[in-house]
C-alpha cells in the first residue's frame, strides 16, 4: 500500500490512476486507488495498491507528478489490529479475551456515555490510554514486554 501526499483538491481517483499510468510503466488496470481523503492546506492524500515490484520503484523515486503537482510518495504505515470490544490493539474482537468495554467511552473507559460526549479530565483519559497500551503489550506477547505503538500503527 502506497501513500501519495500533496495532491491538489481538484484531482479525483481516476485522474490519479491516469497520471500514475502515464508517469510510470504500470498499466492503468493494475492501479487501484483505495482511498482519497482531504488533508490540511486544501490538499488530498491517496492510498493505493500497485504490483509489488512497481510499487518499490515508485517509492524509490520519492515523488510523482500528478496533474501539475509533484507529490510525495511513501509506503503507507500498516495499521495494527484493534479490538472494538476491549479497545486494545494487537487482536480483533472475534479472538478477544479481555473485558467487554463495547458500551463504554473510548476516551476515558467509563460506561454511560460515548467519546463524543466525554467530559473526563485529560488525566483520566491519559490513564485509560496507558492502561490500554499495557493490555495491548500483554496481548501481543503474553508477557507484557512487547512493543505496542500508542497510535495503533505498526511501522514496516
Amino acid at each position: 500500500m502506497l501513500e501519495i501526499r500533496d495532491i491538489d483538491a481538484w484531482t479525483g481517483k481516476e485522474d490519479i490512476a491516469d497520471c500514475i499510468a502515464r508517469e510510470t510503466s504500470i498499466a492503468k488496470e493494475n492501479i487501484n486507488v483505495v482511498n482519497l481523503r482531504a488533508a490540511y492546506g486544501g490538499t488530498q492524500t491517496a492510498l493505493m495498491l500497485l504490483p509489488t515490484r512497481q510499487a518499490r520503484d515508485v517509492v524509490e523515486q520519492g515523488r510523482l507528478k500528478i496533474s501539475v503537482v509533484s507529490c510525495r510518495v511513501r509506503q503507507a504505515e500498516r495499521k495494527s489490529a484493534r479490538c472494538f470490544r476491549c479497545f486494545a490493539h494487537g487482536h480483533e474482537t472475534k479472538t478477544c479475551q479481555g473485558a467487554d468495554r463495547s458500551k463504554n467511552c473510548r476516551r476515558c473507559g467509563t460506561a454511560g456515555h460515548l467519546a463524543k460526549d466525554c467530559k473526563a479530565e485529560a488525566a483520566e483519559a491519559t490513564a485509560f490510554r496507558s492502561m490500554l497500551e499495557k493490555e495491548s503489550k500483554e496481548t501481543r506477547t503474553g508477557t507484557g514486554e512487547g512493543e505496542a505503538s500508542s497510535s495503533g500503527y505498526d511501522l514496516q
